[in-house]
């Protein structure tokens, strides 16, 4: 019997605390059960986790995995936020962790799938990482566009390279309209490209000279802020090759566009 279980089945000196890291794109989130801050020191290094009004769903273990988590939160977490508009475009991984009288032990270990905002609250989903490695899909697919991200490690490409800092001069159109005359570029340099302020990062839908469409708004822009801007890709062998990065395309030009099922084998 581990020393935490030991604890946790004596009803007299049990003492448990929960603890919750959430952390991506180089930031962490660290929360406790407990009514007080506390130091969590696990492989040797303690942080501190702040306490905060938060509570989970029961784990459902079976013979393959740990089964999935609800995490509730209120409406205005800084996690929760992120998923407000869009879906982040990093992974956000949580580990769950539970400490009694001095001794810890990981609890749980996955990412975060979606969140659903009800009222004053914020469920945020989550899905073990045994759940995750046993997901059968497809991670190419046979068609003319490129598979890779772009700016992803597939890619190649460096986003610094290809991205320029521009100073919003007007928001229009509940903030998905960005006006700046540092926007020079021809039209559509940067459709399909980023929009980035700090860690939020938002699609380019559409772009003319002085003026950028995003998918959806970057909550708290203001004009005078500064943001960076990417160029984009409509992942064609065109789009790569105005990169100059036609070596990395993975996509599949010379697709028969004859259907044997509608016409026949029989071709004249």
């Amino acid at each position: 019997m581990s020393s935490l279980s030991f604890f946790e089945r004596s009803g007299l000196l049990s003492k448990p605390r929960e603890f919750l890291l959430i952390e991506g794109n180089g930031v962490q989130y660290r929360y406790t059960s407990g009514d007080k801050d506390a130091l969590l020191s696990v492989g040797g290094s303690a942080r501190n986790y702040e306490a905060y009004p938060w509570e989970r769903s029961s784990i459902k273990r079976n013979k393959k995995n740990t089964g999935d988590l609800t995490i509730t939160v209120p409406y205005d977490n800084p996690v929760a936020a992120l998923f407000e508009q869009v879906i982040p475009s990093f992974n956000l991984g949580v580990t769950l962790f539970r400490e009694n009288n001095g001794y810890n032990e990981t609890v749980w270990v996955g990412r975060i799938t979606g969140v659903k905002f009800s009222g004053k609250k914020a469920e945020i989903s989550c899905q073990s990482r045994s759940d995750e490695l046993d997901r059968q899909a497809l991670n190419d697919r046979y068609s003319y566009n490129c598979n890779h991200m772009l700016y992803g490690s597939r890619c190649g490409l460096n986003i610094a390279d290809w991205s320029k800092e521009i100073v919003v001069e007007g928001i229009a159109n509940n903030g998905t309209v960005i006006l700046s005359s540092q926007i020079t570029e021809s039209d559509g340099y940067y459709k399909a490209g980023l929009a980035s302020a700090g860690v939020v990062h938002r699609m380019i839908t559409a772009q003319t000279a002085e003026r950028i469409e995003l998918l959806a708004q970057i909550e708290g822009l203001q004009t005078g802020d500064t943001i960076r801007i990417a160029k984009g890709c409509d992942r064609s062998l065109a789009a790569c090759r105005s990169f100059g990065n036609q070596d990395n395309y993975l996509g599949f030009v010379n697709l028969p566009d004859r259907n044997p099922f509608a016409n026949g084998l029989i071709t004249r």
